[in-house]
């Protein structure tokens, strides 16, 4: 019996993700002619539809980019900044001394929408439309939820019910925390990725801002419509130390 994974090789590409749909989206990208970005931009996306609790439109995203053209490695980072209304005197009035890892409080602008545009438009060979094909299609039709999704459905129950929009995708119609292989359909995520593909990340940043600023004021978030406008990613050189005759890059 087999107490390894095969290792796996390949001649003309390879992709790796933390889940088989994700890593199709990166095969189907390479095969129709796209290069490492555009794959990988396609997995992101992917991503967002498969593991609603670790990534998405609303997060955050950093990559390092190898150009064999150049020889050279490229960091992209898409750190979101705090809001302006966020500053030391600001948690000192509420009594606190860290930022809480959960509450409206904990929430910065996304980066990662930013990061994705920039990618592809330095870096890709294809549109941001063609990279979301396959996440559209998986959140309008429906993806069955993974065994871990469920299982953080049903360790953060709580906390997803709190939230009408949240509980009304990761839980079932009868209130229930969806299990290992029901379906997920995030029609709303559709919706927004068709809007990004038709336009830029200046959709997401000025149209898409104001309704998402009004859904996290209600929540008591202080975000304002402002923050999202100065939301730009960038291009740097990548943190890297030698070790044993070879470069390491962060």
């Amino acid at each position: 019996m087999m107490n390894q994974r095969n290792i796996a090789t390949g001649q003309r590409g390879m992709v790796a993700s933390a889940h088989p749909t994700i890593s199709s989206s990166g095969i189907q990208m390479l095969r129709m002619g796209g290069n490492a970005m555009d794959a990988a931009i396609a997995m992101a996306l992917t991503s967002d539809v498969i593991f609603p609790d670790m990534c998405g439109l609303g997060g955050d995203a950093f990559f390092l980019y190898y150009d064999v053209s150049l020889n050279k490695v490229f960091a992209i980072e898409g750190s979101g900044h705090s809001g302006e209304h966020y500053d030391i005197e600001f948690f000192k009035q509420l009594n606190k001394e860290t930022i809480d890892e959960h509450g409206p409080h904990s929430i910065s602008v996304p980066g990662a929408v930013a990061a994705y545009f920039l990618g592809l438009r330095q870096f890709g060979s294809k549109t941001f439309k063609e990279c979301a094909n396959d996440a559209i299609f998986l959140s309008e039709q429906g993806c069955s939820v993974s065994s871990k999704l469920a299982n953080y459905i049903q360790k953060h129950r709580q906390r997803v019910a709190l939230d009408s929009d949240l509980s009304s995708i990761l839980f079932d119609q009868q209130g229930q925390p969806k299990k290992f292989g029901d379906i997920m359909v995030q029609t709303s995520l559709a919706q927004t990725l068709k809007l990004l593909s038709e336009g830029d990340e200046t959709t997401f940043y000025t149209e898409l801002a104001s309704t998402m600023v009004k859904s996290l004021n209600d929540k008591g978030n202080k975000l304002t419509e402002r923050d999202f406008e100065f939301m730009e990613a960038s291009i740097k050189e990548p943190i890297s130390l030698q070790y044993q005759n070879n470069t390491i890059f962060q």
